[in-house]
């Protein structure tokens, strides 16, 4: 399957509360890479109705701390595989 083939779908995908679509990588977003080089990139807003509710950081621990284990080490093995930086501390 092609990227614009497995991406489509997802521009067009609408949740309860809000749509999520592709957007332009912000430049600083590149900044928290370790990669030497990065051959791709992509970026994708998601509007929620009460996103607002807690901070980016926040979230991100939502998302991690509230998976089930097996997830948890899927996603931190592919975030270090892309080269972020994980902390504790801001």
């Amino acid at each position: 399957m092609n990227r614009d083939a497995a991406i489509g779908p997802l521009r067009r995908t609408t949740f309860a509360s809000g749509r999520v679509r592709q957007v332009a990588v912000a430049p600083a977003a590149r900044t928290l890479s370790t990669l030497s080089q990065v051959d791709y990139e992509d970026a994708f807003l998601v509007e929620t109705g009460l996103a607002q509710e807690r901070t980016a950081e926040e979230w991100a621990r939502v998302v991690l701390e509230g998976a089930p284990a097996g997830m948890r080490r899927g996603l931190l093995s592919g975030w270090l595989a892309l080269g972020l930086r994980l902390s504790s501390t801001a």
